[in-house]
């Protein structure tokens, strides 16, 4: 039986999913699929695997401790992520939402630190699409008194993605 119109090219002479002429592979891993594009002439697997909720949560943890906040959020965080605080206060809501309000709002916070004298991150603790951390702050802010903060902080996560943040702190 021959076919209508031709014989099937061959894995390697296929046209990549963008129209480049050069050829692409498609890799099956266990747990994933990964993209072996040379359209940009090289063979960086595209997209990157999703990072477990564990995997996350450990370099979210690492990138605070050295206080990389806007790192964090524009590598772990989802583009419609949402933050919410315990309560408004001013220059910030109790909601932000997206990833560039993320962004600003951390922006904002940094730049009414004075001093930052200690920051601890404890370890975090993993749940299926969830974790949590304590993260405690002996600051000084722009005029105001020398503080210690403590604060517990929840992420959800999906996809591979921080979609949410939820900051608890306050009195007894």
């Amino acid at each position: 039986m021959t076919r209508r119109y031709g014989p099937r090219p061959s894995r390697s002479s296929r046209a990549s999913p963008a129209g480049d002429p050069r050829p692409f592979v498609a890799n099956r891993l266990p747990g994933r699929t990964a993209l072996r594009c040379r359209a940009a002439g090289n063979s960086a697997r595209l997209p990157y695997p999703a990072m477990t909720t564990a995997d996350l949560a450990a370099r979210l943890v690492t990138l605070c401790r050295q206080q990389q906040w806007e790192t964090a959020q524009r590598e772990l965080y989802a583009a419609d992520a949402t933050s919410t605080e315990p309560y408004e206060s001013p220059g910030f809501p109790k909601e932000t939402l997206g990833l560039e309000g993320i962004v600003a709002k951390g922006h904002r916070f940094v730049a009414g630190v004075e001093t930052m004298h200690a920051l601890t991150v404890s370890e975090p603790l993993v749940a299926h699409g969830a974790f949590a951390v304590t993260m405690s702050m002996d600051v000084t802010m722009k005029g105001q008194p020398r503080m210690q903060m403590s604060e517990l902080c929840v992420y959800e996560v999906k996809d591979g993605k921080i979609v949410a943040e939820r900051f608890f702190f306050g009195g007894c």
